[in-house]
């Protein structure tokens, strides 16, 4: 038995006991087989143009009602923050008008891509974005949040931190512009792997597992403890965020000289052989 469903309507066919009757390596059976399956098609065409003939609206109608109970819908499985990038970059591409891969090139798109330019993504939209996570991650902790509190606080402040820069102005990428707090994906959870890439992130696991770890690094022994020699979450050496931007009242995406040399270096650092690098020198 096989079936086809769709919304309310579904459509069955007894196709294997027909076919067990047939012996389609017999050349007459194949023939009868196309023949009937050419007919039923001429059949359903004049049924379909009679119907839409005299029952026009009704048919209209009903196409409608079906499209309306059954809109198309897309999911997938993903068990990690890689898997989720990589599934939603996927779903990226659908937003593209016109994006098709008829000769399956995405493949080797996607290997020169992580060849030449490792750690980047369609996703990623403003360089401040890496800053704006590990500032937040931090001011958690030293607030006194670790662990699910840490990632519920630094949730809230993502949200609150659409509307601030709403208020600043410069819209230009900024995650969340239409759908404001309610977004579904913050910025965290998009430039995760490239922040771990970069090495400004220093943990392997995923957001909740490096909520429960010191996000801060310990005060250095002495004066000649080398300075990334830590066991922070995040890289110690970020540069410090401007003194009211907790406030989240209103902020804009314009990189300071300091943060824009410091991201530049990191870039560069991490991602040694590559056009990418080329390009930060």
């Amino acid at each position: 038995m096989l079936g086809i469903g769709r919304g309310r309507g579904s459509a069955t066919c007894e196709s294997a006991t027909t076919l067990q009757r047939l012996h389609l390596s017999d050349p007459l059976s194949r023939r009868t087989l196309a023949g009937a399956a050419l007919e039923l098609s001429i059949l359903y065409v004049r049924v379909w143009l009679a119907a839409e003939a005299v029952f026009p609206d009704c048919l209209a109608k009903a196409l409608t009602e079906e499209r309306r109970l059954s809109p198309g819908s897309l999911a997938w499985l993903d068990y990690s923050q890689a898997d989720q990038r990589r599934a939603r970059e996927i779903v990226a591409m659908f937003s593209q008008p016109e994006s098709r891969d008829e000769l399956g090139l995405g493949g080797i798109r996607d290997a020169l891509s992580d060849t030449l330019f490792p750690g980047t993504s369609v996703l990623l939209t403003r360089a401040r974005y890496f800053l704006f996570v590990p500032w937040l991650f931090r001011e958690g902790e030293r607030r006194g949040y670790r662990g699910p509190r840490l990632v519920t606080w630094v949730d809230g402040r993502e949200r609150r931190l659409i509307g601030a820069l709403q208020s600043g102005g410069d819209t230009a990428g900024l995650i969340g512009q239409r759908a404001g707090p309610a977004v579904q994906i913050l910025p965290s959870t998009i430039y995760w792997n490239s922040l771990r890439r970069f090495g400004i992130l220093r943990h392997d696991g995923t957001i909740a597992q490096a909520a429960g770890h010191r996000q801060t690094s310990r005060p250095a022994a002495d004066a000649t403890e080398y300075l990334e020699a830590s066991d922070a979450v995040w890289a110690p050496s970020i540069p410090p965020p401007p003194d009211d931007f907790f406030r989240l009242d209103e902020c804009d995406f314009a990189l300071t000289h300091d943060e824009a040399t410091w991201l530049a270096e990191r870039i560069v650092d991490a991602v040694p052989d590559t056009l990418l690098q080329f390009l930060g020198l």
